[in-house]
């Protein structure tokens, strides 16, 4: 591995993100810090493979979406894997996970075995089930046809010298391989109505669905989760098997490039946000929003009353408004006619870049407005 990444970086230094699953405990991560150091790499940060999937699709990195629910849903060769994921802000937090260590790809892999063996009894009378060196091999065969098998419409399980002399050449179909692995690929759907049990949701709740592991390349398996997912975008155009590792690498081109910048440390919020209120009842004129120092990105909710005779604005600084000094600098201007009477609830969404994402809401959370503020330099990093 080391060598692969020389040939391709030409740097003497590998910065490293390497990905975990979500149950590894701090001790388990300990344990791989240690020996990704040993290997000769530097390691940049540790993270679940649930965000590596949602990394490698941008969920929530690039657009004005306050909030949505990702569904990744991982099938590898001998786990699977089912983890809900509250994306906020370009921020992600678990809702749910669910992990069977005893169903993976190995599972359609013992289908195509029962199969050859069962052909190979019909035709030579021979039960090599018994039989530890002869099972070896096709179990072989069976695991590459498993990853050839969806891209063509006849394939042929073939060994020879399969069994006392005797070659084994089984023809399985497109057809007859969806016939013999659709009732295990069903039972993936138990672990996903688990996660949504767990994280007391329903299927529409879900916004998109990403599908990780070398078994979600297979089409059947992609059209049941599509069907389960009716109104969810169903993620798939990254190969499967190689989604976590795209999202490692684009959060390792994140850091290095900070580290280019020489930004080694956390976004913090290099001026005070505050605002100023006209019309609003049962609150202050003047407002800090945020104080300077804030851990970014970050979200901050405020409630304020509106009056019949409300003549609605709210206007955004940068800088303290209580400071003696004429410092604050203007932002933007919200003017809201036509709100509703009674509780409204703002939420200011303050961005890694500096960027400001308002939006309204009232008490049914039913969205009045929303608007993207972005101050003329980005708030800087401490």
């Amino acid at each position: 591995m080391k060598e692969i990444a020389y040939s391709s970086s030409h740097e003497d230094v590998c910065p490293t993100v390497v990905t975990v699953p979500l149950t590894f405990t701090k001790h388990q991560r300990e344990l791989v810090k240690k020996a990704v150091t040993e290997a000769g790499f530097e390691l940049l940060r540790i993270i679940s493979e649930p965000s590596a999937a949602a990394l490698a699709y941008n969920i929530g990195q690039d657009s004005n979406d306050i909030s949505s629910k990702c569904l990744v849903f991982r099938m590898g060769g001998t786990s699977l894997d089912v983890t809900i994921l509250q994306v906020s802000n370009g921020m992600y937090s678990v809702l749910s996970s669910i992990q069977k260590k005893d169903f993976g790809g190995h599972q359609v892999t013992n289908c195509i075995v029962n199969y050859c063996a069962s052909e190979f009894e019909r035709k030579y009378k021979v039960d090599i089930k018994e039989n530890k060196r002869a099972l070896m091999k096709l179990r072989a065969v069976a695991e590459q046809f498993k990853h050839v098998a969806h891209g063509t419409t006849n394939e042929k399980c073939q060994v020879d010298s399969f069994y006392d002399g005797i070659d084994l050449d089984v023809n399985i179909s497109q057809t007859r391989f969806n016939f013999l692995i659709r009732d295990t690929l069903v039972q993936c759907l138990d672990p996903i109505h688990e996660a949504l049990s767990s994280a007391s949701l329903s299927i529409s709740d879900i916004n998109s669905v990403i599908l990780c592991g070398g078994c979600c390349k297979i089409p059947q398996l992609q059209e049941i989760i599509s069907n389960t997912f009716s109104s969810a975008d169903i993620l798939y155009s990254i190969r499967p098997d190689e989604v976590i590792a795209v999202g490692a690498a684009k959060q390792a081109t994140l850091i290095s490039q900070s580290i280019d910048e020489e930004d080694y440390c956390i976004n913090l919020l290099s001026q005070d946000l505050s605002l100023k209120l006209t019309g609003f009842s049962n609150s202050r004129e003047e407002l800090l929003l945020c104080s300077k120092g804030t851990l970014i990105p970050t979200v901050v909710t405020q409630s304020f009353t509106v009056t019949q005779d409300s003549n609605l604005k709210v206007e955004i600084y940068e800088g303290s408004l209580d400071s003696k000094e004429e410092s604050a600098k203007l932002l933007a201007v919200l003017n809201m006619p036509n709100l509703p009477i009674g509780d409204i609830f703002f939420s200011f969404h303050i961005r890694s870049d500096g960027s400001l994402f308002v939006v309204c809401k009232d008490c049914s959370s039913k969205e009045l407005g929303s608007t993207t503020v972005i101050p003329p330099q980005p708030q800087g990093c401490s």
